[in-house]
């Protein structure tokens, strides 16, 4: 092996300045874009995301209590109770944003 591989490390010409583009704001791209977009996404995952966790936590309550159904059944209908809960909210502070 050559010696000179170490002593040239971070040697030369630094890396061109990122260009506006990719560079980091306070606003995204995106955004400017589509807001209607990434609304219906913020949406879908405030309505999605309380089913997951009633799920996972009530397959864990059933496994832990053998209580094989039980658990499972109520944090699913509670999860979707707070993903519509979440839709409402949202909802509202649309309707806000908007008058």
């Amino acid at each position: 092996m050559d010696g000179k591989r170490g002593s040239e490390k971070g040697r030369g010409t630094p890396p061109p300045p990122p260009s506006k583009e990719f560079s980091a704001s306070k606003e995204s791209p995106v955004s400017k874009e589509s807001p209607a977009a990434l609304t219906g996404m913020r949406l879908s995952v405030d309505f999605i995301s309380p089913i997951i966790v009633g799920i996972f936590m009530g397959f864990w309550l059933d496994r832990w209590l053998s209580t094989t159904p039980l658990f499972l059944l109520i944090l699913f209908f509670l999860g979707i109770l707070a993903g519509f809960w979440n839709l409402y909210r949202m909802a509202q502070r649309l309707d806000k944003q908007n008058e």
